[in-house]
């Protein structure tokens, strides 16, 4: 069944809200079998909609779902168990479009999502609130969205919540740089999901891979078999991936063909991600690969057993993790740190040219925490880590007064591998630091 939302009232560039038209088109859709509801060109100002079972929509380009300015207009923090609020980061409850346990829904159409974050705006004062997720999918199955712009969200863009089977295609992610934590997909406890060609340009991480389950109805889901292709990513702030969040598995992901530019790191994967160590356990980690990426960075690689960098605090393990085909320019080194007591087994980085141009912030210590923004005296660091393998890397330093000295410093491995692997510093080649080893 197909039905348009102006046979309900619906009415574009009026400024009134029209959430009762478009969900009485979206209920009736779905009530008769499913379909697709039609929305025309204009600006629709809205409060939460719910997808329904088997229901498209489809946002022709010049048409826009924008966020009310009336919190009142949107969904109640308790209105389902699986939702939340964020005091830390100011984020009410409230979301602008949902999917909550349903199947066979989606968002296409080349049209706009406006979380109308200007509005809200952003402030670390006390008592200070605005929306969270913007689009919020939550344990819901066969899902689409599809040639849709993601525009000024209040926080997160897209969150996919303990669902299965989601694509995420020819996305648009635009956000103000001004709105902190506005991140642009956040895939948390699921599986079966693809993310490619699309364009994100944010203030926080641009793609996460959490598993936060303990408000989730299953709390055995983990974040599985994932694939993000085609993608250019920018976040001047933060990581273009953060993956390791929360405290179930996260595992056997491909992440291919992407270009990532103007970032503070291109890739932060953390086994625990906690600022009180006491937290959560955290996350174990395993079967990850990265392969034909372009950086322009800050840091290209931080991969640690936690965020805080190195102790004896216990942390799940992270296995198996490749970086293959990379070419850019950095600012800052390479780090693999394990938690002494702790597993980081099997890395490996293949076929990299990386190039340092810059003269970053020096800091030499024993283990580096993911806000240091400063760089050891090598391009890599490496440190209680096993089964490390560097094979074919070529790192070309052009500042002669750059702060690194050394091709790799390495603090207790297991059984590293350096491979055909030349770092040169203004055309004198490195050495690894044998006296950290």
């Amino acid at each position: 069944m197909n039905v348009r939302v102006k046979d309900y009232g619906a009415v574009p560039d009026t400024g009134k809200v029209q959430t009762e038209a478009i969900q009485s088109a979206i209920d009736c859709c779905s009530q008769s079998g499913g379909g697709t509801v039609f929305f025309e060109a204009g600006i629709y100002t809205t409060g939460t909609i719910y997808l329904r079972n088997s229901v498209t929509l489809n946002l022709p380009p010049s048409c826009v779902l924008k966020g009310s300015d009336n919190f009142d207009d949107y969904n109640a923090p308790d209105a389902w168990p699986q939702n939340s609020v964020c005091e830390p980061e100011h984020a009410n409850g409230k979301h602008l479009i949902v999917a909550l346990e349903v199947d066979h829904v989606g968002i296409v159409g080349g049209g706009r999502i406006d979380g109308n974050g200007k509005h809200f705006g952003f402030s670390t004062e006390k008592g200070f609130f605005r929306p969270s997720q913007m689009v919020y999918l939550c344990e819901s199955t066969y899902i689409t969205i599809r040639n849709i712009e993601l525009f000024n969200s209040p926080y997160w863009s897209c969150f996919v919540y303990g669902c299965d089977n989601v694509i995420l295609s020819g996305l648009r992610v635009k956000n103000n740089p001004e709105i902190q934590n506005s991140d642009g997909i956040d895939i948390d406890a699921s599986s079966h999901v693809i993310v490619s060609d699309c364009l994100i340009d944010t203030q926080d991480d641009c793609i996460t891979f959490r598993c936060c389950r303990n408000r989730l109805k299953n709390k055995e889901k983990i974040l599985e078999d994932i694939v993000v292709t085609n993608c250019q990513l920018r976040t001047p702030g933060c990581n273009a991936f953060r993956i390791g969040v929360g405290t179930g598995p996260i595992r056997n992901c491909l992440i291919s063909n992407m270009i990532i530019r103007d970032s503070a790191k291109a890739v932060c994967l953390e086994a625990r991600y906690s600022f009180n160590t006491d937290d959560a356990p955290g996350c174990t980690i395993e079967n990850i690969s990265f392969d034909n990426l372009y950086m322009d960075c800050g840091c290209p690689v931080f991969l640690s057993s936690h965020c805080r960098g190195i102790s004896n605090v216990p942390a799940p393990p992270i296995r198996n993790i490749h970086f293959s085909n990379i070419t850019g320019k950095a600012k800052l080194n390479f780090v693999v740190q394990s938690n002494e007591n702790s597993i980081v087994d099997g890395i490996r980085f293949s076929n990299i040219s990386m190039e340092y141009d810059s003269i970053p912030e020096y800091i030499e210590k024993y283990g580096y925490g993911e806000w240091d923004y400063a760089t050891s005296g090598a391009p890599f660091y490496i440190a209680n880590a096993r089964n490390v393998q560097v094979d074919n890397v070529r790192v070309n330093i052009t500042r002669p007064e750059s702060p690194f000295r050394y091709a790799a410093i390495l603090h207790h491995p297991a059984e590293p591998e350096l491979r055909n692997f030349v770092v040169k510093k203004a055309g004198r080649k490195l050495e690894v630091n044998a006296e950290a080893v």
